[in-house]
């Protein structure tokens, strides 16, 4: 058979998953920025990040960050591929 490769269905291809996966981030780094320690506070973790997040809009792709956005995405058993379009969508 000569048929090109098709991507099967997404998860990812849904935009009310896509909304839960924003809300979940969002959330995530909200813990982050409300921690009540300052010694376990960083500065990546913003409430300026947050409203962008929750806006559609990408944020910046720091190391912690990304693996927010990589446990978010275990969180909702995604496959590693998936998790890099994730990160396509989320990140920049």
């Amino acid at each position: 058979m000569d048929r090109a490769f098709e991507r099967a269905p997404s998860r990812l291809d849904d935009k009310n998953f896509i909304a839960e996966i924003r809300v979940a981030f969002a959330d995530a780094i909200l813990e982050e920025v409300t921690e009540p320690d300052p010694r376990r506070q960083r500065p990546q973790y913003s409430e300026a990040a947050i409203k962008k997040i929750m806006a559609g809009e990408r944020v910046e792709a720091s190391d912690g960050v990304s693996d927010k956005l990589v446990r978010v995405g275990q969180d909702f058993r995604l496959t590693p591929d998936e998790i890099d379009r994730l990160k396509e969508i989320f990140l920049k």
